[in-house]
């Protein structure tokens, strides 16, 4: 299902992508992206857990870091994008009466987003606004610990213009689990059960929200590369 779930958040916004290029109304440019910066995590349940365990841990903030590859269409007042994301976060202690591990927080979000760009008279000044879905993935252990939802972004952006086609990209992100749902066992050994317990030893359920802010680079692929 997780696997169903992540192929189909990148076919998609491919498919639609090629659709668009297939267009003759589109008139639009082709563009890569890649950002980083620092993403600050919530999952309520996970840090309600982590207050009432000896250790006095609290989640941070990490390094995020996001690549896309788009395509503008509407005389490139919108855009399409298949967008990867990454954040990876300072390792903590989890432990209580039935759990006990080193945790080393991870997610990954794979997502199409939906973009409308404003054009302004400055080419230091691009603004755009953006929102898509797709599925996410959180671990808290490698290789165990996980948890697979849907989820949803919302993001403003603002691109300044270095060269004809190179710009300057800053952008602030929110993304927003869809969906609550269950880590599933840290370790894979673990026969007796497939879930991480809290302290009341019930299955420790969550959502994976995230505020984003990175810097990076867009390129615009030349028309004449794309006839």
């Amino acid at each position: 299902m997780k696997k169903r779930a992540i192929a189909l958040s990148i076919i998609l916004p491919i498919a639609a992508i090629a659709a668009i290029g297939g267009s003759a109304a589109a008139e639009g440019r082709f563009f890569l992206r890649a950002g980083a910066g620092a993403g600050i995590p919530s999952l309520n349940n996970l840090e309600s857990e982590l207050a009432l365990q000896e250790y006095g841990e609290e989640l941070a903030p990490g390094l995020s870091i996001a690549v896309s590859l788009g395509r503008s269409f509407a005389e490139e007042a919108w855009s399409l994008e298949l967008y990867i994301a990454g954040a990876v976060y300072r390792d903590f202690l989890y432990g209580n009466d039935y759990e006990g591990f080193a945790a080393n927080l991870r997610h990954y979000d794979f997502m199409g987003v939906l973009r409308r760009h404003w054009r302004a008279e400055a080419k230091w000044f691009r603004p755009s606004l953006g929102i898509g879905a797709g599925y996410g993935s959180t671990e808290l252990i490698s290789g165990g610990g996980k948890m697979g939802a849907m989820q949803g972004i919302g993001a403003l952006r603002v691109e300044s213009a270095l060269r004809e086609n190179l710009f300057l990209a800053v952008e602030c992100a929110y993304s927003f689990g869809l969906q609550t749902k269950a880590f599933d066992a840290p370790f894979i050994e673990n026969v007796e059960s497939d879930a991480v317990y809290t302290s009341d030893h019930e299955p420790l359920e969550d959502r994976y929200d995230c505020l984003e802010i990175r810097i990076g680079i867009t390129v615009r692929l030349p028309k004449t590369l794309q006839e």
